[in-house]
């Protein structure tokens, strides 16, 4: 029994310092996005699910926000040496999106829930809508560009895809992908 307390004591405390050597490694740390409850007339719904990567020591932390309009968002945060933002945003079956209608989705949802970039949802909105509008986008059609930032070490990207299956619940999928730093 005695043994079976020290092995036990042993495993807590490698399994800690483990933890401790892979966020002293990572230039963000697991506070860095800060997990707050979502408070607004249009979400039914919303929950936060994190997860550690053991092998590289990459937090996860992934914010699910369920609509009144039957619309849904999935957000992750990715981040260690670099801070990745990731938006998936399940469009309704009543929606057809439109140029201003997919702007303004993602560039309120990087406004009010990333981490990292400071700049305004319209300014967001805009390079993506300039970005579909010169790859002449149409929603009945899949679409998937990386777009320049104008910021130093910085990547973004914008993809589209159309549902026409008339068993599904949604009418499509807006992915948006923010990554800072790395190398």
């Amino acid at each position: 029994m005695k043994n079976t307390i020290l092995l036990l004591i042993f495993f807590g405390f490698v399994t800690l310092t483990g933890q401790a050597c892979a966020d002293n490694a990572c230039k963000y740390g697991k506070e860095f996005v800060k997990e707050r409850d979502i408070k607004a007339k249009d979400i039914s719904h919303q929950y936060w699910r994190y997860n550690l990567d053991p092998d590289s020591g990459e937090h996860f932390k992934t914010l699910h926000l369920f609509y009144t309009n039957g619309d849904q968002a999935v957000i992750e945060h990715k981040y260690c040496s670099m801070y990745n933002f990731e938006l998936v945003y399940f469009l309704g079956k009543s929606s057809n999106p439109s140029l201003d209608q997919i702007g303004s989705i993602v560039g309120d949802h990087v406004n009010k829930y990333s981490s990292m970039l400071n700049q305004s949802a319209e300014k967001i909105s805009n390079r993506v809508k300039s970005t579909l509008s010169a790859h002449k986008f149409s929603s009945n059609s899949a679409f998937s560009r990386g777009f320049d930032g104008n910021l130093p070490g910085t990547e973004l990207s914008i993809s589209f895809m159309p549902f026409d299956n008339i068993g599904s619940m949604y009418s499509g999928i807006i992915g948006f992908y923010l990554g800072v730093g790395g190398e």
